[in-house]
């Protein structure tokens, strides 16, 4: 059987899609699965277990020949825009599965181009949301498996890295770069959390990462001591975060994508919804903003909610025993 996934992006996005893949995988018996990707986010498919086929999305009409020439019998739209459902009805599947009219998010006028509406789960992780719609297929999943591979190769050059960097102690992951301006944690804030940290455990090292054009606000994150990385394949951020022992960001795809390795992580949350968009693992941690606004799910604001969160309380949260 083929089955088309679509989750064009984004980062996080994508990674929250992971444990559909996976289930789609293990609970439709012999399936080839493509996944239709916009084409800035296909690195993160790479090697991944449950994907046999990327199809890249540069333009619509491109993308719906690609589809139509793939030809599946069930499409799986965890997007819910009207471009994702357009792509849905022109792939041909005879069964298209998406979100409802009464989804809180997306574009709800999605729902007229898949046979198989499903309601969005309320309250709970946008993960177990997205794995819904595999239940509407006769799938259940109790563990959610995100199917991130190991990079053996990729694996000995961050150890090579590390060690060339002098970080052979443990060390937590800062990731301060996000898309959006609201979620953004001052960068020097990064910098004090990681001087009080250092103070209660001497010795500990610090690795800041960022994305292309974030090199100056990785170098404002980083404490003393600390170094900069700029990952530049999806397996080399994967082996990084696998052996940190902490990442701490704000909600960000390098945040999920921890999660998705199985390190610990403490998130930092503003215009967005810790619930929705954070963990289900009992040593996962998240902080708020102290704002009585959130979450506003405000792209840009005259005021940043995060600004006022304090290193001391991230701090007080990340020195907990389960982390360091």
């Amino acid at each position: 059987m083929k089955v088309a996934l679509i989750r064009l992006g984004a980062f996080g996005d994508v990674v929250h899609a992971f444990p559909l893949a996976c289930a789609l995988r293990d609970g439709m018996g012999d399936v080839e699965l493509a996944w239709c990707i916009s084409s800035k986010w296909s690195w993160l498919l790479e090697g991944h277990e449950a994907v046999d086929r990327v199809i890249q999305v540069d333009g619509i009409r491109s993308a719906c020949r690609a589809l139509r020439a793939f030809g599946p019998e069930v499409v799986v739209d965890p997007q819910g825009l009207l471009k994702t459902g357009i792509l849905a009805l022109a792939s041909g599947a005879g069964r298209r599965v998406g979100y409802g009219f009464q989804r809180a998010r997306g574009e709800r006028a999605a729902a007229l181009f898949y046979t198989d509406r499903v309601a969005e789960r309320q309250g709970g992780s946008i993960v177990r949301s997205n794995l819904g719609l595999a239940e509407a297929l006769g799938i259940r999943v109790e563990e959610p498996r995100f199917g991130v591979p190991r990079f053996p190769e990729a694996g000995e050059r961050i150890e090579r890295f590390l060690r060339d960097s002098g970080v052979e102690a443990p060390f937590v992951l800062f990731h301060p770069g996000t898309s959006w301006p609201t979620k953004r944690w001052p960068a020097d804030k990064f910098a004090q959390l990681g001087i009080i940290l250092e103070r209660r455990r001497p010795g500990l090292r610090f690795v800041v990462t960022c994305g292309p054009g974030e090199e100056a606000l990785a170098a404002a994150a980083c404490p003393p001591g600390g170094i900069v990385f700029s990952p530049g394949r999806l397996a080399e951020l994967a082996e990084l975060l696998r052996r940190a022992c902490l990442v701490v960001a704000p909600d960000t795809g390098v945040l999920h994508l921890a999660v998705a390795v199985g390190t610990g992580v403490v998130g930092l949350f503003g215009p967005t919804d810790p619930v929705r968009n954070g963990f289900w693992r009992d040593e996962d941690r998240f902080v708020v903003a102290p704002c009585a606004d959130v979450p506003c799910w405000r792209r840009r604001c005259r005021r940043s909610c995060l600004a006022a969160l304090a290193p001391e309380a991230v701090a007080e949260v990340v020195s907990d025993d389960r982390f360091l």
